[in-house]
């Protein structure tokens, strides 16, 4: 007598949800941002003469150094410009973090996941067996 059919539509289910948790979900604008305006973080140094832009993953798209800015000498130049790329790489991490899924949740739904494959590959596993015993005795019967 065979176990009970497997029922995949919990696995599926679980599945769907681990993907869509992995799936980017739509920021929020910010309010008055223009929806197709690329994820930028802005930062500023030397009292505004120096603006630079991030985008992701880091990388430089704009750099602007008013002309006074290079009557700093270099040292302070340096420092400035380091302000304003520490600032820049902070307002695009604050921007890049809204659409990041929470990794927590996400690892304890996976681990349910696995925890339910493995109930389920079990129950598949003694299906098979038992077909196999019904089988065997079967043909040792008929003869």
């Amino acid at each position: 007598m065979m176990t009970e059919a497997i029922d995949p539509s919990g696995l599926r289910r679980m599945l769907a949800e681990t993907l869509s948790a992995l799936t980017p979900a739509p920021s929020e604008p910010e309010p008055g941002a223009d929806p197709d305006e690329p994820v930028e973080g802005v930062g500023h140094g030397a009292d505004g003469l120096i603006e630079v832009r991030l985008g992701p993953p880091g990388r430089v798209t704009g750099l602007h150094l008013d002309p006074r800015v290079l009557r700093l000498d270099g040292e302070r130049l340096a420092a400035e410009l380091t302000v304003a790329i520490d600032e820049a790489l902070a307002a695009l991490r604050a921007r890049l973090s809204v659409a990041a899924p929470d990794l927590g949740a996400l690892t304890a739904h996976l681990r349910d996941v696995q925890e339910e494959t493995g109930r389920q590959l079990g129950a598949f596993t003694d299906s098979l067996f038992a077909a196999q015993e019904m089988l065997v005795r079967r043909a040792g019967g008929d003869r």
